[in-house]
């Protein structure tokens, strides 16, 4: 019952959204600089490695 009150757009979203998070996490990205660039880049397929290495230099 829980499961059909959420629709598959918004399954999807979070899945995309959770997975982006977990690419960031992987390539050291923590905490707000993991939020903020997934938030950037969200209508690219990946996080680009230059904003891994530019949040590592910061």
């Amino acid at each position: 019952e829980a499961l059909n009150s959420v629709s598959l757009k918004q399954i999807r979203r979070y899945a995309r959204r959770s997975w982006r998070l977990m690419d960031a996490y992987r390539k050291g990205l923590t905490g707000i600089a993991a939020l903020h660039a997934v938030k950037q880049y969200r209508s690219h397929r990946r996080i680009p490695e230059n904003v891994i290495i530019n949040f590592s230099i910061t």
